[in-house]
Order: C-alpha cells, then structure tokens, then sequence
C-alpha cells in the first residue's frame, strides 16, 4: 500500500455552547477535511477523540463532522486520533478560545517526514455584534437575530483576530449580505481592518441592519483574501432567514 508522506488536515471548530466561562458547556462540532498536500482528498480515514469509541469516516471529499463534548481537556487541549492507509496519528489541539461560544478556531495541521501530526497555523477568530445592537443578536458561532430591531439602525461589528495565539493587526475583514434564495449573489457591505490600538487585533466597522428578503443573511469573512491564511466564515441569521428556514408544511387535497 503507498504510503502518504505527507498530510493536511483542515478543521473548523464550532462551539455550539450555551454560555460563557472557563469551563465550557454543551458541544462542539468539529468540521474539518482530509487531503494531501497536492490537495487530493483522503477518504475513508477514521477520525474520533483519543480514548473515546465514536469514529466518524471521512467521505469522497476528505470531509468529516465529528461532534465532542465542550469540556477542556488538560491545558485546554482535544486530542484527535486519525487513522488512515493503516497509520494512526494523535494531534493536539488547542481549545482555550472556545471558552466563549462565538469563536471559530482554523487549524492547519500537515503530518511531517517522521509522520508526527503538528500544528502549523492556527487562526483564532472572534466575531460579535456589540453596543446598543447588542440588545437584538445573540452572539453564538452562528450570530442570529433574538430581538425585532427597527430596520436601518446602526449597527457595530467587532471582529478580533489571532494568529499561533498572538494578536494580527492590519489584516482585513468584510460584512456581506445576501437574500433568502440559496442562488443569490452575496455582496459586499462594508469592509475593515484590525488594529494596534486600542486592542491588538481588535477591528470595528458600523452598517446598517435589515431584516427583509433581500438581506436576509449576513456573513462576515475573517481575514479576508489574506496570502496563506485561510478565511473564517461567520453568519448573521435575521428573524426572516429563521423564518424562511422552518418546515413547510403542504396539504394535498384529492378531490
């Protein structure tokens, strides 16, 4: 059997917790891909937490969502086990920020000559509606609508991004919208930048929330279009995206 000389493995983390605080609740969905380094992907590897039963398999595009309690291990670490072409590998995996629900960690992990699994970049994303429009959203990993808002009140969007766990300053961020049909473009509606000061990393930029069929979800991406860092996705889900996404129920009648 060929042996894979070298790996990348990308994951997205998803806290879906209930609230703050050090320890964390609920669970996380952990959403990643297998490839090569080539970019071909790896299907069929086994991928679950060290010393739990549950395995999730990768499918024809390397990609697996493997869902584990939000519960920090030691130092803050998940260990996951990948087994693959007949190899098991253990990474480590840091998960101090996921103590606050609405951050997305992306990690970039590649399997060296000595076929050890390390971390090689690892962005730390945070991205939450925050001052008096605090009162209409609830800042989760999905940013959704909570309170009727009035339509065009101004809104603020905090972004922080880090980088290996150190703050990234200068690097771009945008807020774009789209409407409920899934063929809509999106498009952009303001863009930003983190900065220095007053807090490393720490970005804002102001727009104007609507809550209608034309910009019925928002998304911010973080960073933006930056050379070899890969972008964080974070949705806004208004009232009328909630609405739009609930069962419809058809009755048929036979005359």
């Amino acid at each position: 059997m060929k042996k894979i000389s070298s790996i990348f493995l990308l994951i997205i983390f998803l806290a879906a917790c209930s609230g703050g605080g050090s320890s964390g609740t609920g669970t996380v969905s952990i959403q990643g891909s297998l490839k090569t380094t080539n970019g071909q992907p790896i299907a069929s590897a086994q991928v679950n937490v060290a010393g739990e039963i549950e395995q999730v398999t990768t499918d024809s595009n390397g990609v697996f969502v493997l869902n584990v309690a939000a519960v920090e291990g030691v130092d803050g670490i998940i260990a996951l086990e990948i087994e693959s072409m007949g190899k098991t590998n253990t990474v480590n995996v840091q998960t101090d920020a996921l103590a606050s629900s609405n951050i997305t960690i992306n990690v970039e992990i590649k399997l060296d000559p000595n076929d050890k699994l390390i971390v090689v970049n690892q962005v730390d994303v945070e991205a939450k509606i925050v001052g008096a429009c605090d009162l209409y959203f609830e800042n989760l990993s999905t940013i959704r609508q909570s309170n009727e808002a009035p339509q065009g009140v101004n809104c603020t969007l905090k972004v922080s991004i880090k980088g290996d766990g150190k703050p990234l300053n200068d690097v771009p961020f945008v807020l774009e919208y789209t409407g409920c049909s899934e063929s809509r473009e999106w498009k952009l509606l303001a863009a930003g930048e983190t900065r220095s000061a007053p807090v490393p990393g720490d970005g804002q930029l102001g727009f104007e929330f609507f809550d209608n069929s034309e910009k019925c979800v928002y998304r911010i991406i973080a960073p933006y279009q930056l050379p070899g860092v890969a972008s964080v996705i974070t949705k806004i889900h208004t009232f009328t995206k909630q609405e739009y996404d609930k069962p419809r129920i058809v009755t048929a009648h036979v005359l």
